[in-house]
């Protein structure tokens, strides 16, 4: 995990929000799961044990993640929109002139 996410978790504010405590929840578990994910692929070929034992492990976790977070499907569009909404955002204020 990022030492980063840590040290938010240890001076944030509680958040009355559910979903706050979500997206910390799936930060934590997020780099974990991406770093097995891409170790088993690499590992596919030449260590085929190992990839394996990732691969139980991956949906081992995923599993853990559904029943904790019961995911549902966001549009691509959706989740398009919000990022180029968030980039024009950030652009407006970033380049907004000094007052």
């Amino acid at each position: 995990m990022a030492r980063s996410i840590a040290d938010t978790w240890a001076t944030e504010e509680q958040s009355p929000y559910q979903g706050h405590f979500a997206t910390l929840g799936i930060a934590a578990r997020r780099i974990p799961l991406r770093a097995a994910a891409m170790m088993r692929r690499a590992l596919a070929h030449t260590r085929p044990e190992i990839s394996d034992r990732l691969t139980d492990l991956v949906r081992e976790w995923c599993r853990e993640l559904e029943k904790s977070y019961a995911p549902r499907r966001v549009p691509v569009s959706a989740q398009t929109g919000l990022q180029v909404r968030t980039m024009v955002d950030t652009a407006r204020l970033v380049c907004a002139p000094a007052k």
